[in-house]
């Protein structure tokens, strides 16, 4: 079985030959080998022509993809910066990357329960 995948902007990887108890985790792994600047496959989505996100631990037989089919690869954002709160009244920026700390935010005296990027 060949499966032909592109990218959202059209471009294509190519069409990648499979045996049919293969596993959509297995496309996406020989899709790292063919572009070594994709991220880790857990930011990594396949999905259908008419936008169905397949899971990566379903087989081709089970998701019912024929010879020849089109899947889309979607790359979901990798966060950059993480927020984090604290009951202590502070917040904290980190570098996802590094896990340094940015910046320290001192708020008030009060517990800081949650926190988001606006």
């Amino acid at each position: 079985m060949k499966v032909t995948v592109r990218s959202m902007n059209g471009r294509e990887f190519g069409s990648i030959a499979l045996k049919k108890h293969a596993k959509v985790r297995d496309i996406l792994e020989r899709l790292r080998k063919v572009d070594e600047n994709l991220p880790p496959t857990q930011f990594l989505v396949l999905a259908r022509e008419d936008g169905t996100e397949l899971s990566p631990a379903v087989g081709m037989h089970d998701a019912a993809l024929d010879d020849a089919d089109q899947l889309t690869l979607i790359v979901l954002a990798t966060p950059s910066l993480v927020l984090t709160s604290s009951d202590d009244g502070s917040a904290g920026v980190w570098d996802a990357k590094t896990g340094m700390c940015i910046r320290w935010l001192q708020t008030h005296g009060d517990a800081v329960l949650s926190a988001r990027f606006c």
